[in-house]
C-alpha cells in the first residue's frame, strides 16, 4: 500500500543494484545511511526502504533526498524484525543484484562498486564482504571488529561472521535460496 510521501519504482531500465533497507522508526539513523548510499562511486542502484509500521517522519525523512532511484514502502503491520521487510524488498528488487543494508549501517564509498565486481568476476550466487564495526561508549571506550574473514581469508559457514549490510546475492538465486526466515526460526544469526 502506498501512502503520502511514498513512490513506486519507476519503469526505466532495471538497476545494477537493487539495494534494500527495513526500518523502524529510525529516521535520524536512516537518513545517514541513505547519505552513505548516495556517497557510493558506483551509481546504478534503486533503494527499496521497507518501514515496518513506521511513523510519518519516516517517510519525511526518505522524500527529504528527493532522489528517484529510492523508493518507500510502509508496511500496515509491524513485523517486529526484518524478515517481512526484507522479504518484501526482494520481491520488488529489479536489480541484477541485491544488496542488503541495515537502517543504522554506514558504506564505504566503493562497496556496492568492489561487491558487485566481485559477484560478477567470481559468478558466485552471494558475496559476504568484510566489514568494520566500531561500537564506542562513554564508560567501556571504543570497541573495533573486523568481520566476514573465514579460513585463508575465504567464506567458511563455521568460521565466518557476516551481518546483512555485508551481504550481496544475485536476484536469479533468491528463490532457489528462498525467503529470509523469521529470527525465531534460525539457530543463529
Amino acid at each position: 500500500m502506498e501512502q503520502a510521501g511514498q513512490r513506486p519504482p519507476t519503469g526505466r531500465i532495471e538497476p545494477l543494484v537493487s539495494v534494500i533497507i527495513a526500518t523502524h522508526n529510525r529516521p535520524a539513523v536512516l537518513r545517514q545511511t541513505l547519505k552513505s548510499l548516495m556517497g557510493q562511486t558506483l551509481r546504478d542502484w534503486e533503494a527499496i526502504v521497507v518501514g515496518d509500521a513506521c511513523r510519518p517522519d519516516t517517510a519525511t525523512t526518505v522524500a527529504a533526498f528527493g532522489d528517484g532511484r529510492i523508493s518507500y514502502i510502509d508496511l500496515p503491520v509491524n513485523f517486529g524484525e526484518q524478515s517481512g521487510p526484507n522479504n518484501i524488498g526482494f520481491a520488488r528488487a529489479r536489480g541484477r543484484f541485491v544488496a542488503i543494508l541495515n537502517h543504522d549501517d554506514l558504506w564505504f564509498p566503493d562497496h556496492l562498486a568492489s561487491v558487485s565486481g566481485w559477484i560478477d568476476a567470481t559468478a558466485a550466487d552471494v558475496v559476504i564482504a568484510r566489514g568494520a564495526v566500531i561500537e564506542s561508549a562513554a564508560s567501556k571506550g571504543s570497541r573495533h571488529m573486523i568481520l566476514g574473514m573465514g579460513r585463508d581469508g575465504f567464506y567458511d559457514p563455521v568460521t565466518t561472521v557476516g551481518f546483512g549490510s555485508a551481504q550481496m546475492i544475485r536476484r536469479t538465486s533468491l528463490p532457489r535460496l528462498g525467503p529470509w526466515r523469521p529470527a525465531s526460526q534460525c539457530v543463529c544469526e
